[in-house]
This record gives structure tokens, sequence and C-alpha cells, in this order.
């Protein structure tokens, strides 16, 4: 299935609490329970007031349902074409 990162832009998101982060945490799975697998949350990198998030889905309109699920806007979708490291050609 195809992997992208979904950039979101939430005011202050990389302040919240441990116990907040944990509730958003807690929605997201469950959000991901009700669509049945067809979205795989890879992980979720925070900076003060942007979030960028890995999911597995097998298209952008099941990312935009699950956002809605989520209740957390979407600033941009973006499809991984390839991932590079520092071993990378090596």
């Amino acid at each position: 299935m195809p992997k992208f990162l979904v950039e979101r832009t939430i005011t202050g998101f990389g302040s919240l609490s441990p116990e907040k982060i944990n509730d958003v945490a807690s929605r997201v799975r469950s959000s991901l329970k009700s669509l049945g697998g067809r979205v795989q949350w890879v992980e979720t990198f925070v900076a003060q007031d942007k979030i960028f998030t890995i999911l597995i889905a097998p298209d952008e309109g099941t990312i935009r349902e699950y956002s809605k699920l989520v209740e957390m806007p979407i600033d941009a979708i973006h499809l991984i074409k390839s991932v590079i490291d520092p071993a990378t050609g090596e």
C-alpha cells in the first residue's frame, strides 16, 4: 500500500502536556480501529505548530476520511515515492 506524509498546522501542539498528547493518540487509535485497518499510523513528528505524520493507506481519500474522524486539519498530503538515509548508495 502507498505511504503518505500528512502535514497539519495545529497551533501550540508542540507545547501540549504528555497527558493531552496521550488523549490525542488514544483518539487516533480509536479512529484507526473504526476504519478496519485501511489506514496504518507509522509515526508522527511534532514541531511547535506543525505535525507531520507518516500513514499507510490505499489513497488520499481514505486519509481525508480518517482525518475527519480524528478532527484534525490537513495542510497537505504527499505521496512518498522513496526513502533515503545515510546508508543509501553504500
